[in-house]
């Protein structure tokens, strides 16, 4: 990011310009001179800030980012300073993730709550907060509320069926009174067999159904087991054993060269010096001629000239370097060797990983396809009494063809009922089918709410992850540092947990700059903003300052950062504010 900032009456600057340049930017200055003033207006511009200059009522902040223009203006009304303009964030949720994880200022709401000590809950999930999950789980909500007023409708259908039932065998019952007036034959028994009928035609619509979901079941389970199958014939795991003799033997080869590379580099070093300070003759006689020296060799006796001894010393220092090569070049052996060993035990604990599920899955489809087995069985056994009792039933009807005037009413009446029943049933039917619907909104609902749960796991490991890197650069009194699932942070220092007070203020401000980086690397900050703010760093020591620098480059496009004049000059470039007009400090907001 390349852009030109223009100030005029923001926090502490009355008037000013400055270039913010890709990579490292320092403001260098002592206090009182605009750095923290500079970090305000940036904050301005990018619509996170108002930071209107005390007193004035009229302020802007311009921003030329890559060719593209941004001005925002404030003014002051009422006691309140109002935004006017395009800020570079636009939307709210860009500006909150910047204002926590990217404009890391002294007032930065993670740092102070690190300072202070607070749960970091609060304002590691407020990103979530105005996302569109609660948008989308109300739209969610409401449609599972629509398919519970209809899911109530199709149970109060149901609900009726038992009405209906009840008032058709009423009528049947009835029916089997008059028929026992006109018949010769028993008309309950008749009356039993169309129950017995009416029964087991349900059962068989049950059995269906459930013959129906055993075989989608088994059929995505084997789809799945296929799937696992592949992936799990596709993992080729090489024999540890063969990297880890190669490690070993790498290693032993590394060890011997570091041990032959120090001992030659002594030998070297030391007669070096002696011919380097010209003191030859602490070892050997030294014969002064008009030609020049002459010395004896002190390891084998012959004699010789300091030009063919300082010959000889380069042979033994280009030997030196061939030596250190060679150490290197063993070092990047043993790293490589390491990767592919680590490699190898990731494809093993996922081959077992895949080897549990296949069992799981073959277990799965074999205790389905037992229960589909039986509950075809029990559909033919079903279907043989039906078409029993279905002729049986047949050979009653044409025994009372002939059924008064007021057994036909009473058909008839039965029929109604009948088509009440089949219509009641109809919508029953749809009562699985809307329980499944209500089902699937109800788990996308929880899927959308695991959502902070996800980026709470990814802010966590985050930190983890940074911790471990800020320990190893900045050498800490504490050797760990982590954030529970309740996002409280939990320090320990000499294999036992520590308060925060017994760190360091440089420790303190390291951690809450690594809590911030850790929502930064979550929420992905770096496609909101091409810039990163540092200021108030007046607890680390100035060689820390440089390092936590180094380490911050290149996770956004811009870092800007403010120093003082006896820090050392580092980044890649360096902001000096002797030209801007700036308020002294008793009239300025924000300096």
């Amino acid at each position: 990011m390349n852009c030109t900032i223009e100030i005029e009456n923001i926090a502490g600057i009355s008037e000013g310009i400055a270039t913010v340049e890709s990579g490292v930017n320092t403001v260098k200055a002592s206090n009182w001179q605009g750095k923290s003033s500079f970090i305000r207006a940036i904050e301005t511009a990018f619509g996170t800030k108002t930071a209107l200059t005390e007193g004035e009522d009229e302020g802007h902040v311009a921003v030329d980012i890559d060719g593209e223009r941004h001005e925002v203006r404030l003014d002051r009304s009422g006691g309140t300073v109002a935004r006017h303009g395009n800020p570079v964030l636009e939307d709210e949720y860009d500006r909150l993730v910047a204002d926590l994880f990217a404009f890391l200022g002294e007032d930065n709401a993670i740092r102070q709550a690190v300072r202070n000590g607070d749960n970091l809950a609060p304002l590691l999930t407020k990103p979530l907060e105005v996302s569109d999950i609660n948008e989308r789980i109300a739209d969610l909500r409401e449609e599972r509320d629509a398919v519970e007023i209809e899911l109530a409708k199709a149970r109060a259908s149901a609900d009726d069926l038992v009405s209906l039932r009840k008032q058709k065998n009423t009528l049947e019952s009835e029916l089997a009174d008059l028929r026992e007036q006109e018949q010769r034959f028993d008309d309950a028994m008749a009356s039993d067999a169309r129950e017995e009928l009416s029964d087991l035609r349900a059962e068989r619509q049950r059995v269906s159904s459930l013959i129906e979901r055993l075989e989608n079941t088994i059929e995505r389970a084997q789809e799945k087991l296929t799937d696992t199958h592949e992936e799990y014939e596709s993992i080729e795991v090489a024999d540890p054993a063969d990297v880890e003799d190669g490690l070993a033997e790498v290693r032993d080869k590394h060890e011997r060269a570091e041990q032959d590379l120090e001992l030659l580099q002594s030998v070297y070093s030391a007669n070096k010096r002696l011919v380097e300070e010209e003191r030859l003759d602490l070892l050997t006689d030294v014969d002064h001629g008009l030609l020049g020296d002459a010395h004896t060799c002190w390891l084998c006796g012959s004699e010789t000239t300091a030009d063919e001894i300082e010959s000889q010393l380069d042979e033994v220092g280009a030997k030196v370097l061939d030596l250190r090569e060679e150490a290197r070049m063993y070092e990047e052996r043993i790293e490589e060797l390491e990767s592919k060993r680590d490699d190898i035990r990731d494809q093993q604990r996922r081959k077992t990983d895949l080897e549990d599920r296949i069992t799981e899955l073959e277990s799965t489809v074999s205790e389905r396809s037992q229960n589909l087995s039986s509950a075809k069985q029990r559909l033919e056994t079903v279907e043989e009494q039906i078409a029993e009792l279905e002729t049986e039933v047949e050979d009653v009807d044409r025994e009372i063809s002939d059924i008064r005037s007021d057994i036909k009413y009473k058909e008839a009446e039965l029929e109604d009922v009948v088509d009440d029943i089949q219509a009641a049933e109809q919508a029953a039917t749809t009562v699985e089918t809307l329980e499944e619907e209500k089902e699937q909104l109800s788990q996308e609902i929880t899927q959308l709410r695991t959502r902070k749960d996800e980026i709470q796991t990814r802010i966590r490991t985050e930190f983890d992850n940074s911790i471990s890197t800020i320990v190893s650069m900045f050498e800490t009194s504490f050797e760990s540092a982590r954030l529970t699932s309740e996002f409280e942070l939990v320090v320990a220092r000499d294999g036992r947990e520590v308060g925060l007070n017994a760190l360091s203020e440089g420790e303190v401000e390291l951690i809450g700059l690594v809590t911030a980086v850790a929502g930064f690397e979550a929420y992905d900050v770096d496609e909101v903003t091409p810039v990163m703010l540092l200021d108030q760093l007046g607890g680390l020591a100035d060689a820390n300052l440089e390092t936590l620098a180094d380490y911050l480059d290149g996770r956004t496009e811009s870092l800007v950062l403010t120093a003082y004049p006896e820090n050392s000059t580092f980044g890649d470039h360096r902001i000096d504010p002797a030209e801007w007009t700036v308020i002294v400090a008793a009239q300025s907001a924000g300096v």
